[in-house]
């Protein structure tokens, strides 16, 4: 088996492309697979029209083993998954998948919640509109690459003032061993503190007007915001990126954009000639503007990022002159 070249879109089937690839090679992959029952991509080899959610949960399990043995020992997978109604009733798609990786030995670290404030308009009437999906962290080994400063937020807890050393003993009137901490009692991290696993992040909505300017439209669309945080806490500057369903190319822009190398996978022929357009469009807007002319308040956001945590803008924009065109 031969390595892949990086920074390039593959158009076929994500399992059968990742079959072709050695193991053991990608930092992280943070992906968003079709949805259940939700859409039509077009394609006679599409996932998520499965009669099924047995049927649906088997496919993709196919998917993501493959997955599991391309990644490095350390490696990581972000998966972001919403669920469907059928007969009136939430199916639980999400947590059956979880439920179904654990037991296939993946350690669930996370389940965040991706919070939505500013949802899409709904009709319905008899149940509460849904503002949030799941973007799981599991990860091969106990033992993984994770890298928390680069995702750190200001501490802006009025309380932390007053935190300024651990407690011995009897706090809460309660004993406890000498020299022990009690939970809630701490010294501020200076470098800011963890984010925590609820991330209020607007759905994209830009892409469906626009996306690489008089190019066919995607309809389903990571948020980039919703991409930096993995990518940054789960990859070293220069790590490899891997989107098995990269769809309009989120996940490779931003991951260039970090100063990392992507790989994607598209089934759609049609999405990947997208996603190559796009990755070409956002190249000439780095070579040419300053940062602060980047296409969306996530990119100038991701900007400020790489150089507030040391990796330099000019080292994540040399990775936009330097990528080989996919």
């Amino acid at each position: 088996m031969r390595r892949p070249v990086a920074n390039r879109i593959y158009v076929g089937d994500a399992e059968r492309v990742l079959r072709s690839w050695p193991a053991e090679f990608v930092d992280v992959c943070l992906t968003s697979p079709p949805y259940y029952q939700l859409r039509d991509y077009g394609h006679p080899d599409q996932l998520g029209l499965e009669e099924t959610p047995e049927e649906y949960i088997r496919r993709l399990l196919a998917v993501l083993r493959q997955v599991r043995r391309v990644l490095r020992p350390g490696g990581s997978l972000y998966l972001n998954l919403g669920d469907t109604y059928r007969g009136k009733s939430l199916v639980g798609i999400p947590w059956r998948l979880a439920h179904e990786l654990s037991r296939r030995g993946w350690y669930l670290r996370n389940a965040i919640v991706w919070h939505k404030p500013h949802g899409l308009p709904s009709a319905i009437k008899d149940r509460l509109t849904n503002r949030y999906e799941f973007l799981f962290h599991l990860t091969r080994s106990r033992r993984y690459f994770f890298d928390l400063d680069p995702i750190r937020v200001p501490n802006t807890d009025p309380r932390s003032r007053y935190l300024t050393r651990p407690v011995r003993r009897g706090a809460q009137g309660i004993d406890h061993r000498p020299g022990l901490a009690v939970a809630g009692n701490f010294v501020p991290d200076p470098r800011g503190k963890n984010p925590g696993d609820v991330w209020s992040i607007g759905p994209e909505t830009r892409p469906k007007r626009w996306i690489v300017p008089a190019e066919t439209m995607h309809y389903a669309p990571f948020p980039e915001e919703l991409c930096e945080r993995p990518v940054l806490a789960a990859s070293p500057l220069g790590g490899i990126v891997l989107d098995p369903f990269v769809g309009s190319g989120t996940t490779a822009v931003v991951a260039r954009r970090l100063g990392r190398r992507f790989l994607g996978i598209e089934l759609v022929p049609g999405y990947a000639a997208l996603a190559r357009r796009r990755l070409r469009h956002e190249s000439l807007q780095a070579a040419n503007c300053s940062r602060r002319s980047f296409s969306s308040c996530s990119s100038r956001r991701t900007a400020n990022r790489v150089t507030d945590t040391g990796t330099g803008a000019s080292t994540a924009l040399s990775f936009y002159r330097t990528a080989e065109a996919a």
